[in-house]
């Protein structure tokens, strides 16, 4: 699976490509891109211009990956809820590669 993270538009598609590719094989979600898997990924929405203005009525100038997950663990969850982990893992991997500016 190849992941490009950007902003402002340019090269979302491949962003597109990896939410889909998670959803039908993978879904799993872990703590902070650590340790086990410890959740399901049960909702994704990619943000790309075309979803948010169909949607929401607005032009973002960022493109995002919104994901909702199901803790199996209690402990994570009550973590999640308590604000010490703001932020989700897919368990994903990526090699970095160049991009020109």
């Amino acid at each position: 699976m190849r992941i490009l993270l950007t902003t402002f538009g340019s090269g979302w598609e491949d962003l597109e490509d990896t939410a889909v590719e998670h959803m039908l094989h993978h879904r799993e979600s872990g703590v902070m891109h650590e340790g086990a898997v410890v959740g399901k990924v049960i909702a994704s929405m990619v943000t790309t211009p075309d979803v948010m203005k169909a949607a929401f009525g607005i032009e973002p100038n960022v493109v995002g990956w919104l994901i909702g997950v199901k803790y199996s663990d209690p402990a994570v969850f009550k973590r999640v809820v308590a604000g010490e982990l703001p932020f989700f893992s897919i368990q994903g991997r990526a090699e970095r590669e160049p991009v020109a500016r």
